[in-house]
């Protein structure tokens, strides 16, 4: 069978956008205005499940992580083949579902949204250890100023930026009815119970609109699923509003944000019920960011080149390979006289 390559060529598309789980690449998919085919080129050894399309003005590339092979490696792995194959993306949206980490200043709900933006002095990332016991660290790299401002402008519509996402969400499963029926779209009769660290059912009132709340802050991401209500609570303590198990590995290396929807409360009732449709809601509010003017804006000063990045990592893994390679010849020898 002929393939069907993309009418537009690889140096056009600016956003890439990552997803962990092929239910987060599908709502990411279903939401772009205009779908493309295969890119027209891959760098060599770049095998990685790309969909590409148009969401809004901007030309977007989706990657999907290798089937399960998940965490901070694999995502940084994956952003590096699509940043030497799309060598003009400019952001990378790491969007997907997440744990909620709710508590008394932070009513976190499931379908809710977290964005990953500076808080109490950190960058918008935090990464955690769970072993031998829970270890929390800033890293250093905050959003794009671009993306910020973005981020600000919707925060400030608030009112109207809520219902917005579940339109965008009701307009996806409308087009493609089956979307429905895998539960990507709001269903009120999905269960939402939160439970505390002993096991007690947290009573909260009902919410008066249906669709998810935007809330901003601190995402924690490492190695380890978190399924455990004392950490939770313990992390929810420094600020955190989600954990999540990639963006550990982009933060440092490309100019990045973090959206998740919240689909479990990371504690033993961590179950799947809701993971469609906080995949929907994260990537409808991706779509409403890339509707903002601001990142229409071509600022040179403010815009990265992925593939400077992913240059300097083969160039890192060059050097280390020719120098092992000179300690294992030079051993030989030595090895040889003696």
């Amino acid at each position: 069978m002929k393939r069907s390559y993309s009418p537009i060529g690889n140096e056009e598309y600016t956003i890439g956008w990552v997803s962990a789980l092929p239910k987060e690449m599908a709502a990411a998919t279903y939401m772009l205005d205009e779908y493309h085919d295969e890119p027209q080129w891959r760098s060599p050894g770049d095998c990685a499940a790309y969909n590409l399309g148009r969401m809004g003005a901007h030309n977007v590339v989706i990657v999907c992580l290798r089937k399960g092979i998940y965490g901070p490696s694999s995502a940084k792995q994956a952003a590096g083949h699509m940043a030497r194959t799309f060598r003009n993306l400019r952001y990378i949206l790491m969007v997907g579902i997440g744990g909620g980490t709710p508590s008394d200043d932070n009513d976190i709900r499931l379908g809710d949204v977290v964005v990953s933006v500076p808080s109490y002095g950190h960058g918008g990332v935090m990464h955690y250890d769970l072993e031998p016991e829970l270890r929390v660290r800033a890293f250093d790299h905050q959003p794009p100023e671009v993306l910020l401002d973005a981020v600000c402008a919707l925060g400030l519509r608030a009112e109207e930026h809520r219902p917005q996402i579940l339109q965008h969400v009701e307009d996806m499963v409308t087009k493609y009815p089956r979307l429905r029926r895998h539960g990507f779209a709001y269903d009120s009769t999905r269960i939402d119970r939160l439970h505390d660290t002993e096991d007690r059912h947290i009573k909260r009132p009902n919410r008066q609109d249906e669709g998810p709340v935007v809330h901003y802050g601190l995402v924690a991401s490492g190695s380890q699923l978190v399924k455990d209500a004392a950490i939770r609570g313990q992390l929810a303590k420094r600020g955190i509003k989600c954990v999540e198990m990639e963006a550990a590995g982009l933060v440092d290396d490309y100019p990045c944000l973090v959206i998740r929807g919240i689909c479990d409360y990371a504690d033993k009732y961590k179950n799947d019920d809701w993971q469609e449709y906080a995949a929907a809601t994260a990537a409808g509010y991706a779509k409403e960011l890339l509707r903002v003017n601001s990142l229409l804006a071509e600022e040179d000063s403010q815009l990265m080149e992925l593939s400077t990045v992913a240059s300097e990592e083969i160039l890192r893994d060059a050097v280390y390979i020719c120098v092992s390679f000179s300690i294992l010849i030079t051993s030989l020898i030595y090895m040889r006289k003696t």
